[in-house]
């Protein structure tokens, strides 16, 4: 099983509210980008769930903790899951915006670009060796989605998830210098 068909059952079958995000969900929203995994985000509440729906899929846990599980199956491609953790909160305001679109034939939900690009903001947040990477992604986003998220609408996700006291520079990345 893909991790599409995993995700797809956990929805049909468990009733999981499982979004996917990370590189696929860019990919999805126009800009077309090289990824090597496959990212979920799910509340945690139900990663038990999870789990166990990989492992009786023969993938083998990799790693947990708090904010994420990864699961691998060598002989998939991809082969590579992680399973992002949110708050039952969180996954409640986003759920209801989510789209739909097809990975793999499967139909699968990933969030409106407003919140991915929350997700990418608090990504670098917490690990600010993503900075390039994310922000070039909200970047490339906006660039192909003109007016989904308004400038004046990134300036408050910055301020929001972005890491502290460094909202202009993030602007600076995403439009460049001469629009600030």
């Amino acid at each position: 099983m893909t991790p599409f068909d995993v995700f797809s059952s956990l929805l049909t079958r468990a009733k999981i509210r499982l979004l996917v995000v990370g590189g696929m969900a860019v990919n999805a929203h126009g800009f077309t980008r090289l990824t090597v995994d496959v990212d979920g985000l799910i509340a945690t509440d139900d990663l038990e769930t999870v789990a166990d729906a990989f492992r009786s899929a023969g993938y083998a846990e990799m790693a947990r903790n708090h904010l994420f599980a990864r699961y691998h199956r060598p002989d998939i491609d991809p082969g590579t899951v992680d399973v992002l953790l949110v708050n039952q909160q969180t996954m409640d305001k986003m759920w209801p915006d989510r789209m739909a679109t097809t990975f793999r034939s499967r139909e699968l939900p990933i969030p409106k670009l407003e919140h991915l690009f929350s997700l990418k903001l608090h990504a670098v947040r917490n690990d600010p060796r993503r900075w390039g990477g994310d922000l070039r992604d909200i970047q490339e986003l906006m660039r192909s989605n003109p007016g989904v998220v308004t400038r004046e609408k990134l300036v408050e996700l910055c301020e929001r998830f972005g890491p502290p006291g460094r909202v202009k520079e993030m602007l600076q990345s995403v439009f460049g210098h001469e629009q600030q």
